[in-house]
């Protein structure tokens, strides 16, 4: 049976947590941050084949490379996957998403969602551009999901594949 008819509906979710659906066998639920150890495994394993490596820099990826500052440019894999690079948790326009619908929400947290969904690869490529270093890549270390989440759409670009399937097949199935 599944983990539900072991522990009943409501081992779901705590008590009081009534704005939120009772999982099923077929909900999707988001994983969030466990799926930066993911992608540190797919980014080894895929250094360890010669197909990338950790040590290249942001600039040799992207399609705008040509309008990155030098200093960002040469940003490496190693220092986005590891939160060194001196980056800020999110770019601008992400922020501009994100603080958008802190103000127009009536369900805080609940209601702050879509920001996630509205941000899409042009504004990431934008948000580079434009991105200032909060201290010196390697100096100390800042959580940024927009430099870990940079890497696996890098990942992305170079295999061709999306990062769910490279997660399967490097991960899980193995």
């Amino acid at each position: 049976g599944c983990l539900g008819d072991a522990i009943g509906a409501e081992g779901f979710r705590s008590e009081g947590a009534e704005l939120v659906e009772v999982p099923t066998e077929t909900s999707m639920l988001e994983i969030g941050s466990v799926s930066k150890t993911y992608l540190g495994t797919v980014i080894a394993a895929l250094d360890q084949q010669g197909v990338i490596s950790i040590e290249d820099p942001l600039g040799k990826y992207l399609p705008n490379a040509a309008n990155l500052r030098p200093e960002i440019a040469a940003l490496t894999l190693r220092e986005l996957s590891t939160h060194s690079a001196g980056l800020p948790g999110t770019g601008d326009i992400h922020q501009g998403f994100l603080q958008e619908e802190i103000r127009n929400s009536s369900l805080p947290p609940l209601g702050i969602t879509t920001h996630w969904l509205r941000y899409q690869k042009e504004h990431l490529y934008r948000d580079w551009e434009t991105v200032e270093q909060t201290h010196p890549a390697g100096t100390n270390w800042f959580y940024s999901p927009f430099g870990i989440g940079t890497v696996g759409h890098i990942l992305e670009l170079v295999t061709g594949r999306d990062y769910e399937s490279l997660v399967r097949e490097i991960v899980c199935e193995p």
